[in-house]
């Protein structure tokens, strides 16, 4: 794929690092390395922490509109479950997201702005036990 925007791309990190009772230890680093990544390559990051079911839909959702580069990545850090039919994300809120929800809203009905460009999608979530 040739890239020719400036910036190249675009990044989204959704970081949920604190939950009741619980700290993913080491989160905030790796959020801080990849936003560092793709920024040295061009890339213009929007990085969020510790976001409800509702403003982790709404940032998904608004992520993708009219955004004019080449290529879309998405990482998602949090806690997670799997289960036989589907694999969740968990939010800050300890509501479920399912991932396949979050790769509809880039597909191309939905973000007809990367239709036939790279979307890239990073799921750092454990998947329960």
């Amino acid at each position: 794929y040739r890239t020719r925007s400036n910036p190249r791309g675009v990044y989204l990190c959704i970081n949920n690092v604190e939950f009741m009772n619980d700290l993913r230890k080491g989160a905030e680093v790796d959020e801080e390395n990849m936003k560092i990544l793709f920024r040295e390559m061009g890339f213009h990051t929007s990085v969020y922490r510790n976001q409800s079911k509702m403003d982790m839909e709404r940032v998904i959702k608004d992520f993708g509109d009219e955004k004019k580069t080449d290529i879309l990545v998405v990482s998602i850090m949090s806690h997670g479950e799997e289960g036989l039919t589907k694999s969740v994300v968990l939010t800050q809120d300890f509501k479920q997201i399912n991932v396949s929800w979050i790769l509809e809203q880039f597909n191309n009905r939905n973000c007809p702005a990367f239709q036939n460009k790279p979307k890239i999608f990073i799921f750092q979530i454990c998947r329960g036990d």
